[in-house]
């Protein structure tokens, strides 16, 4: 089984376009007819509607990675807008290649677990068309057989079965949820959109660490808790900190400091469904409201104590998150971004509480980070997932590299290229220390480093230090990889 990826020249429809599988320069296609369906899985471009026309076809993929092609390319320092369509679909699928080989490798040992169908003992190591036949194979969930739409529903079942709100509170988690932020701030006229980022592995790391909520879940109404309203909100915090009891809160949000008003934006983003309106919050955000905001608590539901979720994942996951050569895998970094992601899926109108306490957790890591640079005076637009979107100004544009790196983001490749730090200056930065070296070579600028560092996941593991020894002896050219 290998990996290709294809841009249709229109994403509503099966025509023409380029193709390529992972290593091999693209090529025109006049339509679908052009490909081979059983030994490629392909990563498309197509939207929603065209690819849903196509029923469960398990060889074209749509919408499957937490990154899309365009994005792929702008983070290995392309512009997509004028990059060569033949060169970036060479891009995407060797990308796709890596990320579903470092995927296969995490979930195989696993396979039992998440999907519980007998399988045949495995005499040696399986092979990569062991491996994806086994993930695109069909998932029995209840009386319907279905497949899985994308990479993070594969790690749904690493996790522990969800708990959801009791019957008559299903919209309390629904109108808690923010997916992503989009500020009350307006970009001024010539700046440009640039987007810095956590190292996913990092974000992916914290948000793990997100306490999980568990019950018996006991309703308060506005009667059951103290009279004043900071007195309320002293009790809901005390719940959480003092007694380990998770809190969700009915709020009537009044005010906000205007330090942090229009980039907080409470309800400005996507939300849990298209009707739903804010007016819960988890524990996580009701910390930052509690320092922001003046709210009124109308009501409560209190859990009996929170898990450590962290301590439930597998162990050959833990150790996939925590090895040092994955902090420096962009790939391996999009497969962790899948996994936390996995930990907080949901349905329309099924909210569970895990999910709004992670994305609670991700909304207000974000937060800090946007209220950072807002502070530092760029003008943030959007924030989700650890990376902030802000328009900057060409005169902000020298600055913005020092401001992201020493509040631990990553600024894009594409603009330490063009004006790269210097290899033996000091690089500000101020994140976790294990995101270090990733963020030196993406601050110098080094694509051909950071291209070869990309795929040590997937060495055998005794012969990785050899090759990083190789790779920094090397010191290549920088090249853009094809």
């Amino acid at each position: 089984m290998r990996f290709g990826a294809i841009i249709f020249d229109e994403e509503s429809d099966l025509g023409p376009g380029w193709a390529s599988v992972e290593g091999e320069p693209g090529w025109r296609i006049t339509g679908v007819g052009d490909l081979t369906k059983t030994e490629v899985v392909w990563l498309t471009n197509l939207n929603f509607q065209a690819h849903r026309a196509l029923g469960r076809d398990e060889y074209l993929r749509q919408d499957y990675l937490p990154v899309s092609m365009a994005q792929m390319a702008k983070e290995w320092g392309h512009d997509p807008k004028y990059m060569d369509t033949a060169e970036q679909v060479s891009l995407a699928a060797t990308l796709f290649g890596r990320i579903m080989r470092i995927a296969c490798t995490v979930l195989w040992p696993l396979r039992n677990h998440v999907d519980p169908r007998p399988h045949a003992v495995q005499s040696k190591a399986p092979s990569v068309d062991d491996l994806f036949s086994w993930m695109i194979a069909p998932v029995r969930s209840g009386p319907n057989i279905v497949r899985s739409p994308n990479l993070k529903n594969l790690f749904e079942a690493i996790f522990p079965p969800q708990e959801f709100p009791p019957v008559g509170m299903n919209n309390a988690t629904a109108a808690a949820i923010q997916n992503w932020t989009r500020t009350a701030l307006m970009p001024p006229k010539g700046s440009s959109f640039v987007q810095l980022r956590r190292p996913r592995l990092m974000h992916a790391l914290e948000l793990l660490q997100t306490p999980e909520p568990r019950g018996p879940w006991e309703a308060f109404k506005v009667t059951d808790l103290p009279a004043a309203p900071d007195d309320a909100i002293a009790w809901v915090k005390d719940c959480g900190i003092e007694h380990n009891q998770p809190c969700l809160s009915q709020v009537i949000l009044e005010s906000m400091s205007n330090e942090v008003a229009d980039v907080f934006s409470f309800g400005g983003g996507a939300t849990a469904g298209g009707s739903t309106r804010r007016n819960w919050v988890s524990h996580p955000e009701f910390l930052i409201l509690s320092r922001y905001a003046r709210f009124q608590v109308k009501s409560v539901l209190r859990g009996r104590a929170y898990v450590n979720l962290h301590k439930a994942l597998p162990p050959n996951v833990i150790a996939f998150l925590n090895d040092p050569y994955s902090e420096t895998s962009w790939s391996a970094g999009v497969v962790a971004e899948a996994i936390w992601m996995a930990a907080s899926t949901y349905k329309s109108g099924e909210v569970p509480f895990r999910t709004a306490w992670m994305k609670a957790a991700d909304r207000t890591n974000s937060f800090l980070l946007a209220s950072s640079l807002h502070q530092a005076g760029y003008v943030v637009i959007t924030y989700s997932k650890g990376a902030v979107v802000v328009a900057a100004s060409d005169e902000q544009i020298s600055d913005l590299s020092h401001d992201a790196l020493s509040l631990g983001m990553i600024p894009p490749l594409q603009l330490t290229m063009e004006k790269p730090f210097r290899s033996n200056s000091t690089i500000p930065w101020g994140g976790d220390e294990r995101g270090k070296m990733d963020a030196v070579l993406r601050a110098t600028g080094q694509r051909t480093i950071l291209w070869e560092m990309d795929g040590m996941p997937l060495l055998p593991a005794l012969d990785r230090k050899q090759a990083v020894r190789k790779i920094m002896q090397a010191r290549v050219p920088q090249n853009a990889p094809s």
